[in-house]
């Protein structure tokens, strides 16, 4: 949006401003609900893969560490003995 201010004092110049868009409470609250959807789908397929994961390597050994690393957020995911991920 462009608004064009006038001064008073010397009427012949002009100021252009530029207003950066306001994004609506509604637009924002979109945004984080679907970062938060993404997050959830993510988070469930590491959980399904961890516990791939664990049930073939407990024919091979009864003490099992599940742990998944995420680049793309630094994050480090942890699957423990009841099944529950954990960040």
């Amino acid at each position: 949006m462009t608004v064009t201010l006038q001064k008073t004092a010397l009427p012949e110049r002009e100021e252009k401003i530029t207003l950066p868009a306001r994004r609506s409470s509604f637009g924002i609250l979109k945004e984080r609900i679907l970062a938060v959807a993404e997050d959830l789908q993510r988070q469930d397929r590491i959980r399904k893969q961890l516990e791939q994961n664990r049930y073939y390597l407990s024919h091979v050994s009864r003490t099992i560490l599940s742990y998944t690393f995420v680049m793309e957020s630094d994050s480090l995911y942890c699957l423990n003995d009841h099944g529950y991920l954990r960040k």
